[in-house]
């Protein structure tokens, strides 16, 4: 009975070391950026980032957001994603922020992924 006990609880801290890879999870990176003027002449930018796949599950959706930084304000724009990722797999996904002001450029390097949450 003693050694039964032993193995269970072996078998228990194993699985639980290894939990990790049954919650999705993603390495998100800006991988291209334009800025462009709208239908109604507003300006906006358009971010196109890579989500690559790191755990040992799929993910089927999730929510990213950007931070972009203009010469005249910072902003936060969240964006849904759907689609199934396996195991180690890539996609592309895209936000679009909308400037408050048609005047606004980006700054250099001051678009970043500013969180991402996955299931």
């Amino acid at each position: 009975m003693r050694h039964l006990l032993l193995l269970a609880s072996a078998i228990i801290m194993l699985s639980c070391q290894n939990e990790g890879r049954w919650y999705p999870s993603a390495n998100v990176e800006v991988f291209n950026y334009y800025e462009y003027t709208t239908q109604s002449g507003g300006k906006a930018l358009a971010v196109t980032l890579t989500v690559h796949n790191t755990s040992g599950a799929s993910i089927t959706s999730g929510a990213i957001t950007v931070k972009a930084v203009t010469d005249k304000h910072e902003y936060l724009q969240t964006a849904g994603v759907s689609g199934k990722i396996t195991p180690g797999g890539k996609m592309a996904a895209n936000v679009t922020v909308a400037y408050l002001e048609s005047g606004e450029r980006v700054l250099d390097n001051e678009i970043s992924v500013y969180d991402a949450y996955f299931d």
